[in-house]
């Protein structure tokens, strides 16, 4: 992917090991002394239209090829209730693709995602169970795993998130990936992905 765009390599090397991560799944983990799973919050920080951040993620999106019918990102979420909905019909899995994290971080100021955020600090730690136990219609995920590719600028950072969030949790889950940008390539080559094996990621299990 670096021939394709100006973008900073860091962004591929992130976006790659989001995705990684998210294929592996549950499947592996290391102790510390609980088990730790691959999953990734990750946010590429730069100006809009220079760095290409959503390039970057789109172009790593594209290179799952069929693997990207068993991913399904969600380029959206509005609420907890619908985060663990989306989950609960994904067999517990999911990961969120956004191009501009600050969307995330602006719901959470309306009445009815309140409890969004810190049901995304909660799903980091891939709790065996996760859910909404209301009296109505209750919710639960069983193997919860969580992934997040995004993208933002210092400005749209800054207006959505506060040392509040970054203190409840946030700050330390939170993958966030600068770089600068490369010399412009006004006449990129295509993207190949002959070499990218994603199947084997499937096949790797154990601690």
């Amino acid at each position: 992917m670096g021939h394709c765009s100006n973008y900073p390599l860091s962004y591929i090397y992130a976006s790659f090991l989001t995705l990684s991560g998210h294929l592996l799944g549950r499947s592996v983990f290391f102790r510390f002394p609980t088990p730790l799973y691959p999953n990734f919050y990750t946010c590429l920080i730069g100006p809009s239209g220079i760095t290409h951040k959503s390039t970057a993620m789109a172009l790593a999106m594209e290179s799952l090829g069929e693997e990207m019918r068993g991913v399904r990102p969600l380029r959206s979420v509005t609420t907890s209730r619908g985060l663990l909905q989306e989950m609960q019909a994904r067999d517990g899995s999911a990961l969120v693709w956004l191009d501009e994290f600050a969307t995330l971080m602006n719901k959470k100021r309306q009445d009815f995602a309140a409890d969004l955020l810190s049901r995304i600090v909660e799903l980091y730690a891939c709790p065996s169970t996760a859910g909404n136990y209301t009296g109505y219609d209750p919710i639960e995920v069983k193997n919860s795993f969580l992934s997040i590719l995004s993208g933002s600028t210092v400005e749209w950072l800054r207006s959505g998130l506060t040392n509040n969030d970054l203190m409840a949790g946030l700050g330390n889950r939170m993958s966030f990936v600068l770089g600068d940008a490369r010399k412009d390539n006004p006449m990129p080559k295509h993207p190949y992905w002959s070499g990218v094996k994603w199947d084997k990621l499937l096949r790797v299990q154990g601690e």
